[in-house]
């Protein structure tokens, strides 16, 4: 992995190790057969706002997450906890947040990949051979601050598992949320207002 590409953390404590679920996404990635319904429509899944029924406003309906960074040492992706949370793993190319008050861990994930081109509906199987997801998991595409990704979601109504991801200048990112501890009328909203804090690089 000699093109493995370090960047800057901010204060994240990093220690280098390989992980064997990265090693056997990279290598899946170039031999699982691509998904024939790769023809579906993207979702936008975005921080903006739009006019209501009862006119415009300028208070946003999505409040972005103001709690600490998170950011795989390899880069390509960073976001922002909710407010509370805090960073309690890191790797070079995966680190967790968790919620003090229940268990709910959301993930952040970079390394690179062996097919830098590879089609976002194969890379969803893949993320999905090698995750927590149930079969049936994968959604259409959606646009997650200007980037097309995948979207794994879990069963239940709402779900506590979610999973984005994309290929970025040969990287494979993913975002991944694991609600169990969060109460299902509250989900969507962390979700939403994490996602609205995604920046890649």
């Amino acid at each position: 992995m000699a093109h493995l590409r370090r960047r800057t953390s901010g204060a994240l404590a990093v220690r280098v190790t390989v992980g064997s679920l990265g090693a056997s996404l990279l290598l899946a990635a170039c031999s699982d057969a691509d998904d024939p319904s790769g023809s579906m429509q993207a979702q936008e899944v975005t921080s903006s706002t739009s006019p209501t029924e009862s006119g415009p406003t300028d208070a946003p309906s999505i409040q972005p997450a103001t709690g600490p960074a998170l950011a795989p040492d390899t880069g390509g992706i960073s976001i922002r906890l909710p407010e509370g949370w805090t960073i309690d793993h890191s790797e070079s190319f995966l680190v967790d947040g968790s919620n003090p008050h229940g268990w709910a861990v959301i993930s952040v994930s970079s390394f690179p990949s062996l097919d830098p081109d590879v089609e976002l509906t194969r890379m969803s199987r893949v993320a999905l051979k090698h995750s927590p997801f149930p079969p049936g998991s994968i959604r259409p595409p959606v646009l997650v601050e200007g980037e097309l990704a995948y979207h794994l979601v879990g069963k239940g109504q709402p779900p506590r598992l979610e999973e984005y991801g994309t290929v970025l200048d040969g990287d494979m990112l993913y975002v991944r949320f694991d609600l169990k501890g969060i109460p299902e009328d509250e989900r969507q909203a962390l979700i939403e207002s994490v996602l609205a804090t995604v920046e890649w690089s």
